[in-house]
């Protein structure tokens, strides 16, 4: 065998390999490449049922007074862009209180007299929202947090009534 012929030959062999793992590239990618693709979408729509309602915010906001009544009104915004809203639970440490169910969001809960509740200071309020297809998030408030908040806005409230503090705060108002 000549040098010529040899490298031929190896030239022969390398363009059978190089043809070989052709075929099997593009066998690969018509045939496995799709077929995990189809696997992956399905697991996808599957897990997308099992998603759970996105919490966007839980707020609550003080009104009233000690001569009229305080009342905490709870929002709790969510949403579900696969199966919908359904309803959401609020509840005082895991003692449901009310069920709002009449979308759109924000969903909402007014307690009235909280400070009136026996160690209103330890309690959890807690919202709980569900989707139509049976999955749940939940959000909590610690009233702790509700009460050392609310002692700032009682003074906002009693300094208000100062006639004083209304005209000083008329005088910032037309300079700022």
């Amino acid at each position: 065998m000549t040098l010529i012929e040899g490298g031929e030959k190896m030239v022969k062999n390398n363009i059978r390999k190089i043809f070989t793992g052709a075929i099997i590239f593009l066998f690969i990618a018509t045939v496995l490449i799709p077929i995990s693709t189809a696997f992956e979408l399905e697991k996808d729509s599957n897990k997308s049922t099992k998603d759970p309602p996105v919490i966007l915010d839980f707020v609550w906001k003080l009104s009233g007074s000690k001569q009229e009544g305080w009342t905490i009104t709870f929002l709790l915004h969510c949403y579900d862009e696969t199966s919908g809203m359904d309803r959401v639970e609020f509840s005082l440490d895991d003692e449901l209180q009310h069920i709002d169910d009449s979308p759109p969001t924000p969903y909402e809960w007014i307690l009235e007299d909280p400070f009136d509740i026996p160690d209103w200071k330890t309690k959890i309020i807690k919202a709980t929202a569900f989707d139509k297809a049976g999955n749940s998030d939940f959000a909590e408030i610690p009233a702790s947090e509700i009460t050392v908040k609310s002692r700032f806005i009682l003074i906002n409230h009693i300094i208000s009534d100062f006639s004083f503090y209304k005209i000083l705060q008329h005088i910032i108002n037309l300079y700022l």
